[in-house]
């Protein structure tokens, strides 16, 4: 069922594909199609990536604008196809981890039934053949599934793939120091050193990979612009169009869709929704002061989790229309019943 929801949610007439990932021409996807394909032919990666950033003239400064080399490896171990086939069987183990994640999290049927549509919304990007050279997309199916399969008692798997994800991407990041925090305010002290160690390891990686990139930079190199973009609440409406169903509607649309995913995860009292709900507000934060223009791609990181939160509107709005009547207390059993 979850494969045939993910099927009808990325076919065209649902939403309009997001241009970014099917850009003809010389694009990032181009940049990052001919990077894998010369080190499919035993290249290295650093010259390699360097080589190529410079004909296109993009930037080589600083060396954070040069990708960590995962995703190139893994294209250049197998055909595109194959590796297609694989995005899709993360992105339905994705979507599949996270419909039982509610089911844990005491989800009543009909709701996790219904809630499949929106939560199809937030991976099928993957439907996309050119997704596979989208860093972003690779990492955020690793942050759903982490955050799907994390329970109290087996966190050592979503650590090992919270940090796979900053492999393929660094903004995965503030994934694991989320995680981090909700384990310490939940005084699993165990776990929160886990993922401070995943953190540890994972700074040591990347430290590794910038100086390796800086040891390919040259004088007269093209600088990065910065990100520090300032693009506020119309930036985060435009990243929010990577979830398939808000490619197209309009803007308030979009808005209020972020609003009610914030408002369904607050009101909601579970590890589930706590974590989902930090991680979908730290980025949502940080993308309104971090992000050029071009960089709406990274909504990528966090559209499979902003559907959570629509699944869990429903209980909050309730119970926010008896606090507001009736001076009930917000948190009501009817929001275990979502």
């Amino acid at each position: 069922m979850a494969a045939l929801v993910l099927a009808a949610a990325a076919r065209p007439g649902v939403a309009a594909d997001p241009p970014a990932v099917v850009a003809a021409g010389d694009s990032d996807i181009d940049l990052y199609r001919a990077v894998a394909a010369r080190v499919g032919r035993g290249e290295d990666y650093y010259a390699v990536a360097a080589a190529e950033h410079r004909a296109r003239d993009y930037p080589m400064a600083p060396a954070a604008v040069v990708r960590e080399p995962t995703q190139a490896l893994l294209l250049a171990a197998v055909p595109q196809p194959v590796a297609w086939a694989l995005l899709l069987a993360l992105a339905g183990g994705a979507l599949f981890a996270l419909w039982r994640a509610l089911d844990v999290a005491g989800v009543s049927a009909r709701g996790r039934l219904w809630g499949l549509v929106p939560l199809a919304g937030g991976v099928a990007t993957a439907g996309v053949p050119t997704a596979i050279y989208m860093h972003e997309m690779w990492a955020a199916l690793l942050i759903a599934l982490s955050l799907a399969v994390r329970r109290p008692d087996r966190w050592l798997l979503p650590l090992a793939l919270g940090l796979a994800a900053c492999l393929f991407r660094e903004l995965a990041a503030p994934y694991l120091l989320a995680m981090a925090a909700c384990a310490l305010l939940e005084r699993r002290w165990r776990e929160a050193a886990g993922w401070a160690v995943g953190l540890a390891v994972f700074a040591g990686l990347f430290a590794a990979h910038l100086a390796l990139v800086a040891a390919q930079q040259r004088a007269g190199d093209v600088a990065s612009p910065g990100w520090l973009g300032l693009g506020g609440w119309s930036f985060v409406v435009a990243t929010a169009r990577w979830d398939a169903y808000l490619a197209s509607p309009p803007a308030w649309l979009v808005a209020a869709a972020i609003c009610l995913s914030l408002l369904g995860l607050v009101g909601r009292r579970d590890p589930l929704a706590a974590r989902a709900g930090l991680i979908l507000a730290g980025y949502l934060a940080a993308f309104a002061v971090v992000g050029r223009h071009d960089n709406v791609y990274w909504g990528l990181l966090y559209a499979p989790i902003l559907p959570l939160g629509i699944v869990f509107a429903p209980a909050a709005l309730r119970d926010l229309a008896r606090v507001l009547v009736a001076g009930r207390p917000a948190m009501t059993p009817s929001a275990q019943q979502a």
